[in-house]
């Protein structure tokens, strides 16, 4: 045992056992009330009375949890070295002491805050060069225990202190019965043990396998009666006689409560079935104005496709406006032939199709004449986006996303050419003018020399020489057209338009057309591969691009308006998966018809909606890419649900998905060269990702 300060510190200090010899006097303790003047609590404490007041002030800032405050007695403030017994305060009364909180000045709070940081940026002891002090202990001279009667010697004692970085707790210890000295327990002065930290994280059983259970308790209540007796009267004026009824069994009882349950399992079951059939009521309510509202928007669609198409007919500008044209023609036909063929025979069916086939060539000559009007706006138009795309500069996307435009000699001497083009193209500009015009264009052709250049010239001289002698715009018509030919020329040649040379179709090196030009046993001409288009069971190249145009406006007349437009959503939508779908790029529009027309009827599979403009096809199975031999002819809004179903064999019914796979197995067939080329592209995908595509 090793006797200590009370006051447990951190900082090691010497520590003089000789004034703890002093035996604790045992006096009496007094009751102090302590009131805090500003939060108004008072409390009382019981101390002894030969403690000083800065001990109470210590236990009040303790007590009401204020840093500094201070005591006052009777209003005064007091001394705060004198003792209780002092200060006058007796064992018999009980005294008040009001703790007032002293109010810190902005300066002392400086202060303050300046010695805390002193403090804290003091650096501390390393624990490796430990402090040593000298401990002087009264130790009898035969080392038996300390007795009154016997003498003692002070012995000094050298110990070693390593700081530590924490604060040793208070282990308790020890009172000497005879000489009323406290020992108390010295804590280890080395450092806790460390613990290594663990690889895996460790949970208690207790943790995961709690059980947690409620249980009910009712503690008794006491309570007591007064009734009247001899010098005490109770007012009877709230009472009333409680008379006993009818004993009750247990069996009626249960009848009673039974009859109660009924009604109100009765009431209950009447709510449910109302909230029920209301809830009900709401959803068919919203089911109908949904259909009714998708009603109204499927006709306003159908509207606005009918007037886009009576447009399309009306003003044919496009390719795909004449194959409009074309197969209402055929359609009309056969309508007005089964027409024949059903109510005339002999003569009169003769008669009735020889009229017909006079109304059918009248109507060919009408859209013969409005293609004519058309290649004229389509050739003006052509030739604006050739310039237009002639002069446009050059441009580039930084890495940091800024675009970049350059113009180079060549984009500006196609603007040049293609400003002076619209000069001349104009009509309505005064005699001179046009004059103006001619003499700047016969200043940038003279720079070359060539029969093309000298003929633009001597066209130039002939309409300037005409204008000079006062000849009317309309005679001049033919003249400035040629001229307008020949410029035209002249601007598409490269070697006046070096920006013309990355437009043309025909490239001026023959070696860039090296195996990439056939023959076209139709119209007998050789034409690059780009005209040729194939379809997916192609074996060899046929007839170029005009000649099945050709072909099919003169018998078949069909229209693959929707079956392109069924091809470009279907190649968006592939894009949209991004898992590297490249089978929809080979197909055509042909392939797409004989899908929809041959293997599914041109209806839905599911509704057997046939209107094409709301038919989509969509994969069958969302894992795997698009392939004829994977796919399914669904409406828009049947689409919306199938792309959300994840198990199909959960989803459908066996019967339609064996109708499905037939079809499947039909489409594999007729696309069988699909399968080899699917192949292929699945090896080179597998070659270039590492990954094998489905």
């Amino acid at each position: 045992m090793e006797p200590v300060d009370n006051d447990n510190t951190d900082t090691p200090q010497e520590i003089d056992l000789s004034e703890r010899t002093e035996v604790i006097e045992k006096e009496s303790s007094a009751e102090i009330e302590l009131y805090h003047n500003t939060t108004q609590l008072s409390t009382s404490i019981t101390i002894p009375l030969h403690n000083t007041l800065s001990y109470l002030q210590s236990k009040a800032a303790e007590i009401f949890r204020d840093g500094d405050v201070e005591l006052l007695v009777d209003g005064e403030l007091v001394d705060l070295e004198k003792s209780l017994k002092q200060l006058g305060i007796d064992v018999s009364e009980k005294k008040r002491v009001e703790v007032r909180y002293i109010e810190k000045e902005p300066a002392q709070e400086v202060e303050k805050e300046q010695e805390l940081i002193e403090i804290e940026s003091k650096p501390e002891p390393s624990e490796e060069t430990p402090t040593e002090v000298e401990i002087q202990t009264e130790q009898a001279q035969d080392s038996e225990p300390i007795s009154p009667s016997q003498p003692v010697a002070p012995v000094s004692t050298p110990i070693a202190i390593i700081p530590t970085s924490f604060k040793k707790p208070f282990l308790g210890g020890y009172k000497h019965k005879d000489t009323e000295i406290e020992y108390h327990h010295a804590s280890v002065q080395t450092d806790p043990k460390k613990r290594l930290p663990r690889t895996k994280t460790v949970f208690e059983r207790e943790t995961q396998t709690i059980t947690a259970r409620n249980r009910l308790q009712q503690t008794s209540s006491n309570a007591a009666t007064q009734m009247c007796k001899t010098g005490l009267h109770i007012s009877e004026q709230g009472d009333r006689v409680m008379y006993p009824g009818r004993y009750e069994t247990a069996e009626e009882r249960g009848i009673r409560i039974e009859s109660h349950v009924l009604i109100l399992q009765t009431h209950f079951r009447r709510w449910r079935a109302t909230r029920d059939v209301n809830s009900l009521r709401i959803t068919k309510a919203n089911r109908a104005a949904w259909l009714e509202k998708e009603s109204e928007r499927k006709a306003r669609q159908r509207e606005l496709r009918d007037k886009f198409d009576l447009d399309r007919r009306l003003n044919p500008k496009t390719k795909a406006d004449f194959d409009l044209l074309y197969h209402a023609l055929e359609s009309w036909r056969l309508e007005e032939v089964g027409r024949i063929n059903s109510t005339l025979q002999g003569p009169e069916r003769k008669a009735a199709l020889c009229a017909l086939l006079e109304q059918e060539a009248e109507l060919i000559g009408s859209i013969h004449r409005h293609k004519s009007i058309a290649d004229k706006d389509n050739e003006t138009a052509r030739v604006q986006k050739f310039l237009e795309k002639a002069a446009s500069s050059k441009s580039w996307i930084t890495p940091d996303g800024l675009t970049i435009e350059m113009e180079t000699p060549y984009t500006q001497r196609a603007t040049q050419l293609k400003e002076l083009y619209n000069s001349l193209s104009l009509q309505e500009i005064t005699r001179d003018e046009r004059l103006d015009v001619l003499m700047t264009l016969k200043q940038t052709v003279s720079e070359h020399d060539c029969d093309l250049t000298r003929d633009i010239v001597q066209l130039i001289d002939r309409e300037s020489d005409l204008l000079i002698r006062g000849s009317r715009s309309s005679a001049l018509t033919g003249l400035r057209n040629r001229l307008i030919n020949l410029y035209l020329q002249y601007v598409k040649t490269p070697l006046f338009n070096a920006e013309a040379a990355r437009l043309i179709k025909v490239p001026q090196d023959p070696v860039k057309l090296s195996g990439k030009v056939y023959f076209c046993k139709s119209c007998r001409e050789y034409l690059p591969s780009v005209d040729f288009p194939l379809t997916s069971n192609a074996r060899m190249v046929g007839h170029c691009r005009q000649c099945r145009e050709l072909e099919n406006r003169a018998r078949e007349r069909g229209d693959n308006t929707m079956f392109r437009l069924m091809l470009k959503r279907l190649r968006h939508s592939e894009d949209g998966y991004k898992d590297g779908s490249k089978l929809i790029y080979l197909m055509q529009d042909e392939d797409i018809r004989y899908i929809v027309e041959s293997i599914w009827n041109s209806k839905s599979v599911l509704s057997g909606e046939t209107d094409l403009y709301e038919l989509r096809l969509v994969r069958w199975d969302n894992s795997r890419h698009f392939t004829p031999w994977n796919c399914i002819l669904l409406s828009e809004s049947e689409t919306i649900a199938h792309l959300q179903v994840h198990n199909i064999n959960e989803s459908y019914g066996t019967k339609f998905i064996e109708i499905v796979k037939h079809k499947h197995i039909t489409a594999t067939h007729y696309f069988s060269r699909l399968t080899t080329f699917n192949k292929h592209l699945a090896e080179n995908m597998s070659n270039k990702t590492g990954r094998t595509m489905l």
